[in-house]
């Protein structure tokens, strides 16, 4: 499992990080319209069976969360 929320606003990432400890998941930040390449890199790596987005489409836009479930396994 990775949780994911945008690195452009912090509610989303801090409420996160409580339950990715818990379930031992990472918190990865992308922008509202876009993944970071590092971001990338680290899904490609971690390979997670789930990618939970955190926060709405305010937060992250409805093409960022269409890219981000590729990356669930």
């Amino acid at each position: 499992m990775a949780l994911v929320a945008t690195g452009e606003d912090f509610p989303d990432a801090l409420a996160g990080g409580a339950d990715g400890a818990l379930k031992g998941g990472p918190v990865l930040l992308v922008a509202k319209d876009s993944i970071p390449e590092a971001t990338v890199a680290e899904l490609r790596r971690l390979k997670p069976k789930q990618v939970i987005v955190l926060g709405g489409e305010s937060a992250v836009s409805e093409k960022v969360r269409n890219a981000l479930a590729d990356y669930a396994s």
